[in-house]
């Protein structure tokens, strides 16, 4: 093989495999080391005045076992590499860039080349297109398509449920979190939203029981629409997605799994979370239900159900701050002549009447923003009322 001149300058192109034994560079501008049998190697460069400050030569480790068979790069006579009088290759599939500089001195620019496995999890791979065993590679817009049956592994760990408030309640570390225990007055606690990147999901796996959920301890944190460090509660056997969108906010999945419903048995203040769900009144002592402001509470509906006839007092189902807000109408099925009450001027109450309204009873309450609807039907025609407390 030869060589070329550009102006003058002598440009060496040839390039030598090593086989065997060790090798002194003649006019080659790669050196190859890939013995048949692995084995330490001396390559011997030319002496710099030979050279004339015109040359470059790379060493290949081609075999890929020079961390253990180091090559080691000699420069000749007095001429020094770096300043030394040789260079050692001590990685696997390295190789380094020796230049001429002139006056007896050669300067070495070393590299690492990928190992064998690194190339096999490369090799064939296209940007954007993931493969079995293969590295994924974004494409210029930062997407990858998975294969057919591919499926990105989320971290996921069983979590027993503790603690009754936002300090003691179990801090989940997870994306995937199986919680376990649930009895209605344990929970869990979320990770700082300023230090989380992707969603955490939560599943409740006790099928009669809530569980709470709770922001990170004195962070200031809040879910949803709720009030910052306040617990978000999940009914029985639900799973949520929760996903912070700032350093303080967290926005969950709506709750629910075709079984959003709760037994109530004491007083109970609805948050606009709770939307969709289903209140079954079951209480010897009757007791109030009041319901969200009607300014924040656009597109929530809530479902009441005489689970427990009321029997010493009425269920009652009352507006937040006694705002004149509820219209509607009542239907009993006993009713012929239409004499069932009705509310069109704007209502504060809604009563399950004591001694009057039966199980199976029912109450269903939409909002526009503006008012709440209500659509009430009853057994007995004075089972159920809209009044006006104030």
């Amino acid at each position: 093989m030869g060589s070329r001149h550009i102006r003058g300058a002598l440009v060496y192109n040839t390039h030598k495999i090593v086989l065997s034994g060790d090798y002194t560079v003649a006019n080659e501008s790669l050196i190859v080391v890939n013995k048949t049998v692995g084995a330490a190697t001396a390559v011997t460069l030319p002496a710099s005045v030979t050279a004339d400050g015109r040359r470059e030569v790379v060493v290949l480790d081609g075999k890929g076992d020079a961390g253990t068979n180091n090559i080691t790069v000699t420069a000749a006579g007095s001429d020094t590499i770096n300043g030394a009088a040789t260079y050692v290759m001590a990685a696997n599939y390295s190789r380094v860039r020796l230049i001429d500089i002139g006056g007896g001195a050669w300067i070495a620019a070393a590299g690492v080349e990928l190992t064998s496995t690194q190339a096999a999890f490369l090799s064939s791979v296209t940007a954007g297109t993931g493969a079995a065993s293969k590295a994924l590679v974004l494409d210029s817009g930062g997407n990858v398509i998975m294969p057919s049956g591919g499926e990105f592994g989320l971290s996921r760990v069983a979590v027993a449920a503790a603690g009754t408030n936002q300090a003691t309640a179990a801090v989940l570390a997870q994306q995937v979190n199986a919680v376990t225990g649930a009895d209605g007055t344990v929970g869990v606690a979320l990770p700082a939203a300023a230090t989380t990147i992707g969603p955490i999901q939560v599943i409740n796996t006790v099928a009669t029981s809530p569980l709470f959920v709770y922001p990170v301890a004195s962070g200031n944190d809040a879910i949803n629409g709720l009030s910052a460090n306040s617990a978000l509660e999940m009914g029985p056997g639900e799973a949520a997605w929760f996903i912070p969108t700032s350093a303080t906010q967290w926005y969950c999945s709506t709750p629910g799994n075709g079984r959003n419903v709760e037994n109530v048995t004491a007083t109970n203040v609805l948050t606009t979370v709770e939307s969709g769900k289903t209140f079954f009144l079951n209480s010897a002592t009757e007791f109030v239900s009041t319901l969200p402001a009607v300014a924040s509470s656009a597109g929530c509906r809530y479902t009441f159900i005489v689970k427990a006839a009321p029997s010493g007092a009425s269920y009652t189902i009352v507006t937040n701050s006694s705002e004149n807000k509820i219209l509607g109408n009542v239907v009993s099925s006993q009713d012929a002549g239409g004499s069932g009450d009705s509310e069109q001027t704007g209502g504060d109450t809604i009563s399950f009447v004591d001694g009057q309204a039966v199980v199976g009873d029912r109450v269903d309450v939409v909002c526009d923003g503006a008012f709440w609807y209500a659509t009430c039907v009853c057994k007995v025609v004075a089972g159920i009322t809209i009044t006006t407390a104030s």
